[in-house]
C-alpha cells in the first residue's frame, strides 16, 4: 500500500476549482496587456447602420441586403469604384433641394454641389429617386449622365429589388412607365446638348447602360454622335466590343461581323493614339505606362472571345442538327455568318490593338479554336500520309528551335508534342488532327468505326523533322531532304509553312537553303504562305518582352531577300512566356481556306 504523506488530500473538485482559478487569473492578466480589438470593416457598417449594441444575424442579412441593392441603384462597376453602405431611405419623397443661381456660384462650389447630388442619389430608393426626379431634374450634363445610367439601371434590375426598409418595390406598372418616360425625356435633352460639353467618358457610361437594358438603337446613336472624333478613338473602341459581344450574345453574325471589323480598323489609330502620349516628354515614365496599361484594359477581350465562342458553338450545334435531319447545309452555313470560324473576327481585332498579353485572353482563345487535338500519326513517305481532306500547316527548323514546344503552346497543351534536350528527337512527319470527330482516338488506336463526322474549321498540325543537329546518318538526312521537297511539291492541302529559327544565334546555311527551296516551290502557289518564326526570344530578353538583337534580324532579313522570300512575314515568339501566340493563330486559321473541308 502506498502511503506518501506529501501529497496533499484534497478532493477532485477542489483541484477543479483551483485550476478555473487560475484560467481566470491568466485571462485578466491578458485583458490588461492587450487593448480591447478594434472592429472590423464589416462591424463598423453593421454599427453605422444599426447602432452599437449587439448585432445577430438578422441585424447582418439585413445589412447584406441594403449592401446589395446599394450596388445596384449605385452603380457599382460602371464607375470603377465601390460605394459605402447607404443609410435607410424613409419612404416619403425627398425634396428638392434649393435652386442655386450659377452665376453666384464659385467653381468649386459647382463641384461641390453636383458630387453632392450624385452621392445623395446613391442613397435613394428607387421610389424616392422617381420623386426627386419629377421635383427636380438633372442640370449639368455630368449630373444628367450620372442620372440616366441610373434610372437605366432600375429598369435592368427591377425584378431583382424586393424590399428595402420595409417599402415594396414594385417596376412592373406605373412606376416603370414613368421611369421611362424620364429617361426619354432626358436622351431627347442631351442628343440637343453641345458635344463639346459632353466627356467622351459619360458617353461611354450611357451607351454601356443602352446595350445592357437592349436599347442597341440609342447606343449606336449616342456612339455617332458624341464618340466619332479622334480624341474619342479609345472609347469608341470599348463601346464597339461591347456592342459586338450583345451581337454574338444574340447571333446576330451580320451585325457582329460588321462592328468587329470597324473594331478592327481602329487598332492603329489606338496606337498612334497611345504613342503620343508615351513619346510626349512633358510625362513622366510612370504616367506613360499606366496609361498604357490602361488603355489595354479599356477592352475586355477575355469576355468578348467567350461570347463569340459561345456563339460559334451554338453554330455548330445547327449545323449538326442540319446534317441529321437531312437538310441542305449551303443556305444554313451562308445565313448563319459562312464556314470561318466567328472568333477568328475576334482574333484579328484583337492583333490590332494593344491588347494585355495574359494567359487569362489566351486559354479562351486557345479553347474556342483548339475545342480537341490528338496525335494522328508518324509518316515516313508520300504514301503513309493521312488523306488530304482539310488544311494543313507545317512546321520547319533545324533541331532544338523549339518546334513541338511552339506546337503545345498555340493548341494550349503541355505534352501534345514531345519536346527532348536531346536534338533530333523528331524523325518522322508528325500529324495532329485539331478538331476531328469527337471519338477519333478510338478510331486510330483500335481500328473501330466512329460514328460522327468532324468539325468544319478542322485541320492538320505537321511537326517536320529537324535539321542540323541531328545525330543520324548523312543517308538519312538526305532521305528527309527529299521526303521534305516532295511534300511541299506534291501536297495539296498545304496552307502555311512557318520556317523556325532560334532568336538567340540566328541562321545556319540549311536554313537559306530551305528559304532558296520555299521560294521556288511556292512561287507559283498562291494558296500557301511562307511565315518566318524567330523562337526563344525570352531568352534575350529578362523581362520576357520578345527583344531580338538588331544583327540577328539583320541578318535574317538579308538571307530573306537574297533567296526570294524578302516579303515573307517575321513572327517573334516565346513558349516559356507565350509571347506572339495570337500572331501566330492569325495565319494558322489560313488552313480552313483552303476549300477542301467538306460539309
Amino acid at each position: 500500500m502506498n502511503t506518501n504523506s506529501d501529497v496533499p488530500a484534497s478532493s477532485r473538485k477542489a483541484r477543479l476549482d483551483a485550476r478555473r482559478a487560475e484560467k481566470a487569473r491568466k485571462e485578466a492578466l491578458n485583458s490588461n496587456k492587450k487593448p480591447n480589438k478594434k472592429p472590423n470593416k464589416k462591424q463598423q457598417q453593421i454599427n453605422a447602420v444599426e447602432g452599437d449594441g449587439k448585432t445577430s444575424k438578422r441585424v447582418k442579412r439585413k445589412v447584406t441586403s441594403v449592401s446589395r441593392i446599394a450596388n445596384v441603384d449605385g452603380i457599382t462597376g460602371i464607375y470603377g469604384s465601390s460605394l459605402e453602405l447607404p443609410t435607410p431611405v424613409p419612404s416619403p419623397p425627398v425634396p428638392s433641394p434649393p435652386a442655386i443661381s450659377p452665376q453666384t456660384t464659385s467653381p468649386q462650389t459647382t463641384s461641390s454641389s453636383s458630387s453632392q447630388q450624385n452621392q445623395s442619389l446613391k442613397s435613394l430608393s428607387p421610389s424616392s429617386l422617381l420623386s426627386h426626379l419629377q421635383t427636380s431634374p438633372p442640370s449639368t450634363p455630368s449630373d444628367l449622365s450620372y442620372t440616366i445610367v441610373t434610372c437605366l439601371n432600375l429598369l435592368r434590375t427591377n425584378n431583382a429589388l424586393t424590399e428595402v426598409e420595409g417599402e415594396k418595390l414594385n417596376f412592373k406598372g406605373k412606376i416603370m412607365e414613368e421611369i421611362r418616360e424620364i429617361v426619354r425625356g432626358m436622351i431627347e435633352e442631351r442628343e440637343s446638348s453641345p458635344i463639346d460639353q459632353i466627356q467622351p467618358v459619360e458617353s461611354l457610361k450611357i451607351i454601356k447602360s443602352y446595350i445592357r437594358n437592349d436599347l442597341v438603337p440609342e447606343a449606336i446613336r449616342i456612339m455617332d454622335r458624341e464618340l466619332s472624333s479622334d480624341s474619342a478613338v479609345v472609347e469608341r473602341s470599348s463601346a464597339l466590343s461591347i456592342l459586338s459581344t450583345k451581337y454574338y450574345d444574340v447571333d446576330d453574325y451580320a451585325n457582329a461581323e460588321s462592328t468587329i471589323k470597324e473594331l478592327e480598323t481602329l487598332g492603329p489609330k489606338v496606337r498612334l493614339f497611345v504613342d503620343a502620349y508615351v513619346n510626349d516628354s512633358a510625362n513622366s515614365s510612370r504616367d506613360a505606362s499606366a496609361f498604357n496599361l490602361r488603355i489595354q484594359n479599356s477592352i475586355d477581350w477575355k469576355h468578348l472571345i467567350q461570347s463569340s465562342s459561345k456563339c460559334e458553338s451554338r453554330r455548330r450545334s445547327s449545323f449538326k442538327n442540319g446534317r441529321l435531319n437531312g437538310a441542305d447545309l449551303q443556305p444554313l452555313i451562308l445565313s448563319k455568318g459562312g464556314k470561318s470560324n466567328v472568333v477568328f473576327s475576334v482574333l484579328r481585332a484583337l492583333t490590332t490593338h494593344p491588347a494585355p498579353n495574359t494567359d487569362g485572353i489566351y486559354e479562351a482563345l486557345a479553347n474556342a479554336l483548339v475545342r480537341r487535338v490528338t496525335f494522328l500519326k508518324g509518316s515516313v513517305s508520300m504514301s503513309t500520309l493521312p488523306p488530304p481532306d482539310r488544311g494543313e500547316v507545317a512546321f520547319i527548323g533545324r533541331s532544338n528551335v523549339g518546334k513541338s514546344s511552339l506546337v503545345n503552346m498555340i493548341c494550349n497543351r503541355k505534352a501534345l508534342a514531345y519536346t527532348s534536350k536531346r536534338p533530333g528527337k523528331t524523325r518522322e512527319f508528325n500529324f495532329f488532327s485539331v478538331n476531328d470527330k469527337v471519338d477519333i482516338m478510338k478510331e486510330v488506336k483500335y481500328g473501330d468505326e466512329v460514328r460522327g463526322v468532324k468539325d468544319f474549321d478542322c485541320f492538320y498540325i505537321v511537326d517536320l523533322p529537324g535539321f542540323g543537329f541531328a545525330k543520324v546518318s548523312r543517308e538519312q538526312k538526305d532521305e528527309w531532304s527529299k521526303f521534305q521537297k516532295e511534300y511541299f511539291e506534291s501536297r495539296k492541302n498545304l496552307r502555311v509553312v512557318f520556317h523556325l529559327i532560334d532568336s538567340r544565334h540566328g541562321l545556319v546555311s540549311e536554313d537559306e537553303r530551305i528559304m532558296k527551296e520555299c521560294s521556288e516551290i511556292f512561287k507559283g502557289k498562291k494558296d500557301v504562305s511562307y511565315v518566318i518564326i524567330l523562337t526563344k526570344a525570352d531568352k534575350n530578353d529578362s523581362t520576357g518582352r520578345g527583344k531580338v538583337s538588331k544583327t540577328v534580324m539583320e541578318s535574317v532579313r538579308n538571307a530573306m531577300r537574297e533567296n526570294g522570300v524578302g516579303s515573307r512575314p517575321i513572327i517573334t515568339t516565346s513558349a516559356e512566356t507565350k509571347y506572339g501566340r495570337d500572331g501566330v493563330w492569325t495565319y494558322l486559321k489560313e488552313a480552313f481556306n483552303g476549300g477542301v473541308n467538306k460539309f
